[in-house]
């Protein structure tokens, strides 16, 4: 939705974006961030997240299913992502569920976990991609990847979440 205000064009996010527990055990119950292949969906969808930027929806034909990208460059990597021969699946928006490890991790590098802001509770951390993919020597192997901008990359906070 979206409407004009003193000729500038002003977007409204379809939902409200705060994180609370309930809407955590719905996200799970629902089967986000779980699967894999066409059974795969992700934690976050273009509908859930206000955007600062252009959001897509595009269907795979590595795996056939829609697949929800929250910026041009998640997009544009996918598409490196399905010519590549090794790949054999794509998740993208995937949760890390243990939020305790996370908490911890924050906590040792010294580092404040993301909370909501109008929430306060612990977000569930999210990385851009993961990707299943077959070694040299046939084995079946995972990996993790975020995409940001350089821009985002010279923010201090951006490096903390990254790590």
């Amino acid at each position: 939705m979206y409407f004009l205000l003193g000729g500038r064009i002003l977007f409204i996010a379809r939902f409200q974006y705060h994180w609370t527990f309930e809407r955590i055990d719905k996200y799970i119950k629902e089967g986000r961030g779980q699967g894999e292949f066409e059974n795969y969906k992700p934690w976050l969808t273009v509908r859930d997240v206000p955007s600062n930027g252009r959001v897509a929806r595009e269907m795979g034909t590595k795996v056939k299913r829609e697949y929800h990208f929250l910026s041009d460059l998640e997009r544009y990597f996918f598409y490196i992502l399905e010519w590549q021969d090794s790949v054999v699946d794509i998740r993208e928006q995937y949760p890390i569920l243990e939020m305790e490890k996370t908490v911890e991790i924050a906590e040792l590098l010294g580092f404040a976990h993301p909370k909501d802001p109008k929430t306060k509770i612990n977000i569930v951390m999210t990385t851009d991609f993961m990707i299943t993919y077959k070694n040299d020597q046939g084995d079946v192997c995972y990996a993790a990847r975020s995409i940001k901008s350089f821009k985002d990359l010279l923010k201090k906070r951006t490096l903390e979440i990254l790590l």
